[in-house]
């Protein structure tokens, strides 16, 4: 049960990450199948943007049979929402990384509508917010969201209710809930994985409901269902080949949301498949803040602990090639709540990126979801230009963290004039973002040094 431990609680952590801007509230309604920025029509207040802003309430509207595509990241603030209905289409690209407000159990932030459709391709990412697919019309093949081959652990939403509606998860995908998964009526393909972080609900009123596929569903908490409907699981997924775990952990996320008495409770015995393990490590928070220091604090806590050796803290600058930062020892076995704390007190100007990968005592290990921070951008501050241990001899050297300074970086010496010169400047092979600089054949004068990386181009004045 390696795979599920990406189980997270408290997803209004998730908004902590990505304040609301103080943009006045707007509606951009689909024009046009293309890019999510340049696909809309706006309305609102004069301040409002024709081109969509990050972090912003704003509302989408995705309809008219459009494809709306999104290739970049974007952050819907509190407040606002995205409703894809009439046959409109939106597809999270490779790339797309969609990050959803934090909001009450019965408010959805990601809303799609009958006859319409959710794409999530190989590399593009959801995290957060409410998703409500199908509005009880229609029929469950006509309102779909698929999870293409290749998303692994890319889509966590903090709770999915499904009304007439059909989810795919491909071989080679996976789909996580923080919290609930509410089944009213609906079909749902698992030929990878889904990992449901607290409970699967299945109200009563209708048998158009079924699980299915060749792969993996894992339930952290209960199913809650009809009382004395003891085989409902055997039920759902009968005929089909898929392996369902049920922890039956209660109260992860509060009771169930029925008053009708109903419901059964989290202790009869649903059927559950044979070789059902405890979960390694429960995860149900993961939180990575700006502090005023400039630095980044991230914040994790564990329900439980089995075999967990330890957690290694992973940044990325563009959100897909990630290195170990920092190594924080895990508590073995627990049942109780843990609580981890670090602070990256060096971290990437601009947009970081940052995850936790658990490993266990015996080597294996898996990943969370990630989280990502942004900061403001690199200052001349991070380029440092002195006078070397040889005569002549000029160091430079860039503070910028080691991820950001590619094989292309590079140091140029310009004269007053503004005409490169032929300057001797090694790198330092001993040490990343340092370069040696030979001035002999260089006149006594005015020189900048420029130092150009994937962050921009910083410039210092030395005089000779």
């Amino acid at each position: 049960m390696k795979h599920l431990f990406q189980i997270f609680l408290v997803a209004g952590a998730l908004c902590v990450l990505c304040a609301t801007s103080a943009y006045a509230q707007c509606t951009y309604t689909s024009k046009s199948s293309g890019s999510f920025f340049s696909s809309f029509d706006v309305a609102g207040p004069p301040s409002c943007s024709a081109v969509p802003v990050s972090g912003s309430n704003s509302i989408f509207i995705i309809g008219q049979g459009h494809t709306v595509t999104l290739s970049a990241a974007y952050t819907v603030g509190t407040g606002g929402s995205i409703t894809v209905l009439d046959g409109g289409t939106l597809i999270i690209a490779s790339g797309g990384a969609l990050t959803l407000p934090s909001t009450s159990n019965d408010i959805n932030s990601l809303i799609v509508e009958e006859k319409s459709a959710l794409i999530v391709k190989s590399g593009g990412t959801i995290q957060g917010g409410n998703l409500l697919l199908g509005t009880h019309r229609a029929s469950n093949e006509q309102t779909t969201l698929t999870i293409e081959a290749g998303a692994a652990d890319a889509v966590t939403f903090n709770q999915v209710t499904v009304n007439k509606a059909t989810i795919t998860v491909n071989s080679g995908a996976q789909l996580n809930t923080i919290c609930n998964l509410v089944l009213f009526k609906g079909e749902i393909i698992i030929d990878g994985i889904m990992v449901v972080g607290g409970n699967l609900i299945l109200p009563k009123g209708g048998f158009s409901k079924s699980l299915c596929g060749n792969g993996r569903l894992g339930i952290v908490g209960c199913v809650f269902g009809v009382k004395n409907d003891k085989d409902q699981i055997a039920r759902l997924h009968n005929g089909c080949n898929l392996k369902i775990c049920v922890q039956m952990s209660p109260d992860l996320c509060g009771p169930p949301p029925f008053t009708s008495g109903e419901e059964s409770d989290c202790s009869d015995p649903f059927n559950t498949p044979m070789g059902c393990k405890p979960l390694p490590v429960k995860l149900v928070l993961f939180t990575a803040t700006a502090t005023a220091q400039q630095g980044v604090a991230l914040r994790w806590e564990t329900a439980s602990e089995e075999n967990n050796a330890s957690f290694e803290v992973e940044r990325s600058a563009e959100g897909k090639a990630f290195r170990s930062i920092r190594s924080v020892p895990g508590r073995g076995n627990v049942q109780s709540r843990s609580t981890y704390s670090v602070v990256d007190e060096a971290p990437l100007p601009g947009t970081s990126y940052y995850r936790l990968r658990q490993i266990d005592f015996d080597g294996t290990s898996t990943y969370s979801p990630v989280r990502s921070v942004a900061l403001s951008r690199a200052s001349a501050q991070h380029l440092q230009v002195y006078p070397g241990r040889l005569p002549q001899e000029w160091v430079v050297n860039c503070t910028l963290p080691a991820e950001l300074l590619a094989a292309s970086s590079s140091v140029k010496v310009y004269d007053a004039l503004g005409r490169v010169q032929q300057v001797p400047c090694p790198a330092d092979a001993t040490q990343v973002g340092r370069w040696t600089m030979d001035t002999h054949a260089l006149p006594v004068g005015i020189y900048i040094v420029r130092l150009t990386t994937s962050q921009g181009t910083f410039s210092q004045r030395i005089s000779k």
